[in-house]
């Protein structure tokens, strides 16, 4: 654990790789929330509107965690070159 947070301390790379992922992936989802608050139908397809709603809400979901997750597979490579360089191991 202390290794981890030496290096953490050390390797801003993969803090921003961190915090890039969070904040992009918060504001994909609130792209998608305010693009979709409002989404109506009218007709003869109001009825699939809040279906509809919710499969583009799913989509915006994976979206983020997809997001989410590269930033997370880049920070964990920032993480292992960091830790190569300064520990040496």
């Amino acid at each position: 654990m202390e290794e981890f947070l030496v290096l953490m301390s050390y390797s801003w790379r993969t803090r921003w790789a961190i915090y890039l992922g969070v904040v992009s992936s918060i504001a994909l989802l609130a792209v998608g929330y305010w693009q979709l608050v409002d989404f109506t139908m009218r007709g003869a397809l109001a009825p699939l509107g809040e279906v509809l709603r919710k499969v583009l809400w799913d989509r915006y979901e994976w979206a983020a965690l997809a997001n989410f997750g590269g930033w997370l597979w880049l920070a964990f490579e920032c993480y292992s070159k960091d830790r190569k360089r300064l520990l040496g191991l």
